[in-house]
C-alpha cells in the first residue's frame, strides 16, 4: 500500500477486529458486513417473512439518514417488534452498516466482505488441509501467476477490441467506451439502458445550478447540476460509492446537451490504460548468480519477465515492434548457440567477440550479449 491506509474496511461484527482497526487505522472508515447481519434477521424476528422483507426494503431503499430512521421506526411498530433486543442493537450501530450513513465513502460497490471472492476462496483451488508450509509458497506463487496472467489476458482483450455501443449518436457512451475496461463498460451501459424508464418530474433553476427530480421507475432522486463546470451531485450516490456515473446524471447530461463528461468522473482504476505495477523494472534485471540459483524454477523466473515485456508491447505499435524484434533476435541467437555456431568458453562468458559484462542494478555481475544480424541468404537463379 506504500504506507497509505485504506479508505474503507469491511468486516463482520468481530469486536477484536473493531478494536484493532480503531487503534491502528483511525482515519479508515470501518463498515460491518451487511450480509452477515441480514443473514441473522429471519431467526432473530421469529422467521416472519413479511417483516423481514419490509425491514430489508427500509435498509436498501432509504436515501437519507432521516428517511431511514423514520421508516425503520414505522416498520418496527407496524410489526410489533419494539421489544426485540437484537433489532435495537442493530439500530444503535446503524452508522456502521446502513448505506444511508456510508454513501459519502468509496466502497467500489461492495457492502459485504464478499467471502466467495476473497483470498480464502481463491487459494482453495491451490491448497488444502494437507498442504505443508513448505509447499504453500510454491502453491501461492502458482496461484498468483495464474491471477496475473488472467489480468494480462483481459488487458490484451480490452486493448485489441472495441465495445459495441447501444445508444445512437451518444457521444458520452463513446467517451466511456474508449477508456473503460470491458467489464466496467458493461456496467456503465446498464445505466444507459435504464434511461428508457427514467423521466424528469421537476426542474428548478438556482443561479448557475439546476436541480432536477428524476424518476427512474424505482424511486425519485434529486440531481444538483452545476452549469458552469458541468459537475453534479445525485441522491443515489452511485459515483461516490462505486465510481460510476448514474442513470439520473446521464439523463441530466442528455437534457443539457453535454457531449463530454468531465474527466473527474472517469476513475483510473476502471480505465483500460491503468497500469498495475506489480513488478518494478529493477526486479527484471537478473544477475548471473540469481540465474544459477533459480535454475530449478524456470517458470517463476521467466513468467514475470515475459509479462512485463507484454505490458510494454501493449503501449504502442513502435514498442511492440521493438519487443517482437528483440525476442526474435534472442530466439535466433539461442538457436544458433544450440546448433554449435556460437562457441562457449569456460565460465559464463560467451565469446564470439560480442559478449561483455556489466554491473547489474543490484551490484551483481550481469551478462550482456550482443546479437548479430542474421546472415543473408544467397539469391538463387
Amino acid at each position: 500500500m506504500g504506507g497509505k491506509a485504506p479508505e474503507g474496511i469491511i468486516t463482520d461484527q468481530s469486536l477484536s477486529m473493531k478494536k484493532a482497526i480503531d487503534a491502528t487505522l483511525p482515519d479508515t472508515t470501518h463498515r460491518h458486513c451487511t450480509w452477515h447481519i441480514l443473514n441473522k434477521l429471519n431467526p432473530k424476528i421469529g422467521n416472519n417473512e413479511e417483516a423481514a422483507s419490509d425491514i430489508k426494503n427500509v435498509i436498501y431503499k432509504s436515501k437519507t439518514e432521516d428517511e431511514f430512521e423514520m421508516r425503520w421506526q414505522s416498520t418496527i411498530r407496524q410489526h410489533s417488534l419494539e421489544d426485540n433486543e437484537w433489532l435495537s442493537e442493530m439500530f444503535d450501530i446503524r452508522k456502521s452498516w446502513i448505506h444511508a450513513y456510508l454513501h459519502d465513502h468509496f466502497w467500489a460497490g461492495m457492502i459485504s466482505t464478499q467471502r466467495s471472492e476473497s483470498i480464502n476462496s481463491f487459494l482453495d483451488n491451490y491448497v488444502n488441509s494437507k498442504t505443508t508450509l513448505r509447499d504453500f509458497g510454491k502453491c501461492f506463487d502458482r496461484a498468483l501467476a495464474r491471477l496475473r496472467k488472467r489480468e494480462y489476458d483481459e488487458d490484451y482483450e480490452c486493448k485489441r477490441g472495441t465495445s459495441r455501443l447501444i445508444s445512437k449518436y451518444n457521444f458520452i457512451e463513446q467517451q466511456f467506451a474508449e477508456v473503460y475496461t470491458r467489464e466496467m463498460f458493461v456496467k456503465f451501459q446498464h445505466e444507459i439502458k435504464v434511461l428508457i424508464d427514467s423521466r424528469f418530474t421537476m426542474c428548478e433553476c438556482l443561479g448557475n445550478r439546476k436541480v432536477y427530480n428524476v424518476d427512474d421507475g424505482e424511486g425519485e432522486f434529486k440531481v444538483d447540476f452545476n452549469c458552469d463546470d458541468q459537475t453534479f451531485e445525485c441522491e443515489c450516490h452511485l459515483f461516490e460509492t462505486k465510481g460510476l456515473v448514474c442513470r439520473h446524471a446521464l439523463l441530466v447530461y442528455k437534457q443539457e446537451c453535454v457531449t463530454h463528461i468531465p474527466a473527474k468522473y472517469i476513475l483510473n482504476r476502471w480505465s483500460k490504460s491503468y497500469k498495475r505495477n506489480y513488478l518494478d523494472t529493477k526486479e527484471i534485471a537478473i544477475s548471473v548468480r540469481e540465474r544459477k540459483e533459480s535454475q530449478n524454477n524456470l517458470h517463476l523466473l521467466m513468467y514475470p519477465v515475459f509479462m512485463k515485456l507484454m505490458d510494454y508491447a501493449a503501449l504502442d505499435e513502435e514498442t511492440q515492434e521493438f519487443v517482437v524484434d528483440g525476442l526474435n533476435g534472442l530466439l535466433l541467437f539461442i538457436s544458433k548457440s544450440r546448433e554449435g555456431t556460437i562457441q562457449s568458453v569456460e565460465g559464463s562468458n560467451v565469446t564470439d567477440g560480442n559478449a561483455s559484462h556489466v554491473e547489474g542494478s543490484n551490484g551483481n555481475e550481469a551478462e550482456v550479449v550482443a546479437v548479430n544480424d542474421p546472415l543473408e541468404a544467397e539469391e538463387r537463379s
